[in-house]
């Protein structure tokens, strides 16, 4: 599972995405907007990028494949912004009530205890298409019930990946005052890390795909 989905990432297609995303992110940023659609971008390809696996078909999504679907492609998005703000849900209530700023341990700590949840939320998300799962805690009983004994062991892939993930966030935002080619760095890095993270979510329901009701 690893190792495909790290052949994946590190494919043509998976570093040119990364590269593409990652420039336009670097050298754009500066306008409001565009920050939102690079987020939109990543959340909805991650998505597109779970099922193309999760149907067992190799590589990775083309172009016409990630918006073959509108009406699909911006649900995952907005199932994306879900994700995001449940990712972020136990730093924001912790900040809102503690009045001392917190350290950068606390901080990526809280972002650490949301990963408990966050894989039944976007396996909630991929395996209904709708994004309106991902607030709504009886469809990832129901997902995580599917297949209780691979879900554990997912979830400590998860966990591991994520908290890799964090480290390399870290590790690129340590490298020296804000520019363009730090921010596209930065991108890069972090769109090719959920391009390898969506790969293993989608290995992971290709290899339970009869207990979710996969076709």
């Amino acid at each position: 599972m690893l190792s495909r989905s790290a052949h994946r990432a590190f494919s043509r297609e998976g570093l040119l995405t990364a590269l593409a995303l990652g420039v336009f992110y670097g050298t754009l940023n500066w306008l409001f907007v565009i920050p939102i659609i690079y987020l939109g971008s990543l959340v909805s390809y991650y998505f597109v990028t779970v099922h193309h696996v999760g149907a067992g078909s190799e590589g990775l999504p083309s172009g016409g494949e990630a918006i073959q679907n509108w009406g699909e492609t911006r649900s995952f998005a907005f199932g994306g912004l879900f994700c995001v703000a449940l990712a972020l849900a136990p730093l924001i209530t912790v900040a809102y009530v503690t009045p001392e700023p917190l350290d950068a341990r606390m901080v990526w700590t809280l972002l650490l205890v949301a990963q408990i949840y966050m894989p039944a939320v976007v396996l909630s998300i991929a395996l209904t298409n709708t994004a309106w799962a991902a607030i709504w805690p009886p469809t990832w009983v129901r997902v995580v019930s599917r297949a209780p004994g691979p879900y554990v062991r997912f979830l400590g892939m998860w966990i591991v990946t994520v908290a890799i993930g964090i480290g390399i966030a870290m590790a690129v935002a340590s490298l020296g005052e804000q520019s363009w080619i730090v921010d596209s760095i930065a991108a890069f890095a972090w769109t090719l890390f959920w391009i390898f993270h969506a790969s293993i979510v989608g290995e992971y329901i290709r290899s339970n795909a009869e207990a979710f009701g996969w076709e």
